[in-house]
């Protein structure tokens, strides 16, 4: 969660910051029920590497492609992770 607390911060954009620290908030309170996956975990600090790297080379179009692509496949394994939890509750 750090890095994307910092990257926030690097914008400059303090309304940015809030928004992103709530978020993270309840990101972190969802992560914290489920089981760590290493795969997942990988995948992710490869994506966090690559968009640094982008950044750095102020590539623009690389940051904005790595930043959607990374966005879609959270999205996608929260969304399973979360119908795996509505189907483990026997209420």
């Amino acid at each position: 969660m750090d890095f994307h607390r910092l990257l926030a911060e690097a914008t400059g954009n303090h309304v940015f910051v809030i928004v992103l620290e709530s978020l993270l908030a309840i990101q972190g309170d969802f992560l914290a029920r489920l089981p760590p996956e290493v795969k997942t975990t990988k995948e992710v600090t490869s994506y966090h590497e690559q968009i640094v790297d982008a950044l750095e080379n102020k590539d623009k179009e690389k940051v904005q492609q790595l930043l959607e692509e990374h966005l879609m496949k959270i999205t996608v394994q929260l969304q399973k992770a979360a119908e795996g939890i509505r189907s483990a509750d026997p209420a």
